[in-house]
């Protein structure tokens, strides 16, 4: 057997890690401003902080918007859509759908933490500026999913806060889901059941080296609210906009920022 056809085995061989090794297509979008407006005070306050590769602090991030879709004859099948900036170590989920809707097809083998540290390593390596062991902000952007939804009505309720007002509920794992606190039992079954925040500990989990040991420093619920008119109502999905902001930290945080 040649050289040739030795790295040609072990190229086939090698796990699949990238959008491209699933067959997946990377494509630029437009950025809309009020698609990532709920992350970006955030965002601002950190790099005023000093805790960003922004220099000098930006007053607002620059983001750049792509989509990955699975090609088909005639036509695109979305997967994902996102934004990211690495100036500001963010990245936020406008969409994701790897299944059907009622999940009896699955339209790519690759898992959506995979696709968030490819897509991020992509930007970052196209920036120049940082790496992706630097990611420090994950954004949801207005979720639809059902199980979500629940998840959010929850913890508004149990922080006192009813969802179809406009609020802000945020839980750190270093205080809200300690034994001391209350309702933390029901704060930790919520985090682990939500696809979302699950979602999260899986990828600090399984890209734990890649990402710079992070860990999560808080979880932030942001509903926008509900007005329904004269009429009151339940809102449909569509009406009732949620955002989800995960902080992560890594262990020196504290004396990096002194």
């Amino acid at each position: 057997m040649t050289s040739t056809s030795v790295n040609t085995t072990n190229s086939a061989n090698a796990p699949k890690s990238t959008i491209t090794d699933f067959g997946l297509v990377r494509e630029p979008r437009v950025w809309e401003p009020k698609d990532t407006a709920f992350i970006d005070p955030y965002l601002v306050h950190a790099s005023m902080n000093g805790i960003s590769h922004s220099y000098p602090p930006a007053t607002l991030p620059e983001w750049n918007t792509y989509r990955i879709t699975l090609p088909r004859p005639g036509t695109l099948k979305l997967i994902n859509g996102y934004a990211v900036s690495p100036s500001h170590n963010a990245y936020v989920t406008f969409c994701v759908q790897l299944t059907s809707p009622d999940a009896t097809k699955c339209y790519t083998p690759m898992r959506y933490r995979d696709m968030i540290v490819d897509n991020y390593t992509s930007a970052c390596i196209a920036s120049t500026t940082t790496s992706p062991s630097t990611l420090r902000w994950l954004g949801v952007a207005n979720i639809l999913n059902p199980a979500s939804h629940a998840t959010f009505e929850r913890v508004l309720w149990l922080a006192g806060r009813n969802i179809l007002s406009r609020g802000v509920v945020e839980i750190s794992p270093a205080i809200e889901l300690k034994g001391d606190f209350p309702h933390y039992k029901q704060f930790r079954k919520l985090l682990l059941a939500d696809p979302f925040t699950r979602g999260v500990t899986a990828l600090l989990h399984h890209h734990g080296e890649t990402l710079g040991r992070a860990s999560v420093k808080r979880f932030i619920f942001v509903s926008e609210g509900f007005e329904g008119g004269e009429l009151p109502r339940r809102p449909s999905p569509l009406e009732l906009r949620l955002n989800l902001i995960v902080e992560l930290e890594r262990s020196g945080d504290s004396i990096a920022s002194l």
